[in-house]
Order: structure tokens, then C-alpha cells, then sequence
């Protein structure tokens, strides 16, 4: 791995982390919050965003392989966003916090070489690598 891509990895491993210690921090109340942006619950928000890694690791990939992702238009990606808002509206910490790592630790370059703060606060963990 180059050093920019090493550099990048790491930037993202303590977004990631840091990510893990907002959700798992927030309480019953913060999580219904409605956010102000997207007039989501909080909780509704941060599954988005855990989902977004496995949608964001295709899209890095379609593109490093050369290809382009055909007839994809902002109002798709707005209605895919909403229709996900809908189906989550219930979501919990505990599934979003386990999306999130899995997630995470699927976009790690040599996946599972370095470990992931546990949300259960028992320490690093290092999940298996998705195939």
C-alpha cells in the first residue's frame, strides 16, 4: 500500500472509531432526536451513514475498475435515501452500531490488520473480514 493510501486508511479508521463512540454515547432521547438538516431521528441518520459503507466501497470500486455507474441521478439518490429513512425509522443502537462495524472494518485495506474500538467497551476487537 502506498503511503497515501496508508495515510488515508488511517484517517479513516479514526473516523470510524470516533463514529462508534458518538452512537454508542447517545441516549434514548438523542437518539429520536430530529436532526436538522434531514429532519431525520439521529438514529435514523447514523444507520444511513453505517449502510453508506457498503455503497460507498462499490462505487470506489466500479470507479477504480474503470468502469462508470450509468444513469445514476441525484433525484435517484434522493429517493434512495428517503425510502431508507422509511424502512429504518425503528432502528436500534445496537443493529446500527453492529452495520457500522462490520461496514467499517469491510473498507479496511488488508482487512482486519488493525484493530477496531469495541462498542460494547470491552476493548479492540477485530472482526473477520466480509468475503
Amino acid at each position: 500500500m502506498t503511503a497515501r493510501a496508508e495515510s488515508l486508511a488511517k484517517q479513516f479508521e479514526a473516523k470510524a472509531a470516533e463514529m462508534t463512540g458518538v452512537i454508542a454515547k447517545l441516549s434514548d432521547a438523542d437518539w429520536k432526536k430530529i436532526t436538522a438538516a434531514e429532519k431525520w431521528p439521529v438514529g435514523v441518520t447514523a444507520h444511513h451513514l453505517a449502510r453508506g459503507h457498503e455503497a460507498i466501497l462499490g462505487i470506489v470500486k466500479t470507479i477504480a475498475a474503470g468502469k462508470s455507474i450509468p444513469n445514476f441521478t441525484a433525484a435517484m439518490l434522493d429517493e434512495m435515501n428517503a425510502t431508507h429513512a422509511r424502512e429504518h425509522a425503528g432502528c436500534t443502537k445496537g443493529e446500527t452500531l453492529a452495520l457500522h462495524e462490520k461496514g467499517a472494518s469491510s473498507q479496511r485495506p488488508g482487512c482486519g490488520r488493525s484493530p477496531m474500538p469495541s462498542s460494547n467497551g470491552a476493548g479492540p476487537s477485530s472482526p473477520a473480514c466480509p468475503p
